[in-house]
């Protein structure tokens, strides 16, 4: 059944790349000062090209999911790791290690619910929709943009 002009296999494409899009905001948003707002606008362009192009080479393999993920991940750590002190984001420790708790438990709930069989019910793919929303809601709310932009105005 087509839905808007849309397969199945066509809309899970586009829910994987949206779902791969909000993993790389999340690691720029912890990582790279608002102050830098025109570099953020070119990472964020060429990982939509990047992800777009993997999910139409094979959006059902796992490395074409992760590898823009990692993608963005790797540059984010590398930004932290290199980027001056003054223009770091502030991450708040507390809700950021909530965040952390309740990614492990998305992560758990979607291999979980990798078999279809056993997950007939589809609650562990559900608790992975659950979970990795509540993981995205609380690490995005760690970077304290009140000190961050304190930070960010030092220069």
């Amino acid at each position: 059944r087509r839905v808007h002009g849309m397969n199945e296999g066509q809309w899970h494409r586009l829910d994987n790349i949206f779902s791969i899009l909000v993993f790389q905001s999340l690691a720029l948003h912890l990582n790279l000062s608002r102050a830098d707002a025109a570099r953020l606008d070119k990472y964020r362009w060429g990982f939509l090209v990047a992800t777009v192009v993997c999910q139409e080479f094979a959006p059902w393999r796992l490395e074409t999911t992760i590898a823009p993920i990692a993608l963005a991940v790797a540059l984010s750590i590398g930004i932290r790791v290199r980027g001056p002190l003054h223009r770091r984001v502030h991450i708040e420790p507390r809700r950021a290690m909530l965040g952390v708790v309740a990614a492990l438990v998305a992560v758990l709930c979607f291999s979980k619910g990798l078999d279809e069989d056993a997950d007939y019910l589809r609650l562990w793919h559900g608790g992975w929709h659950v979970f990795v929303t509540l993981a995205v809601t609380l690490l995005y709310q760690s970077a304290d943009p009140v000190t961050s932009h304190q930070i960010n105005h030092l220069d």
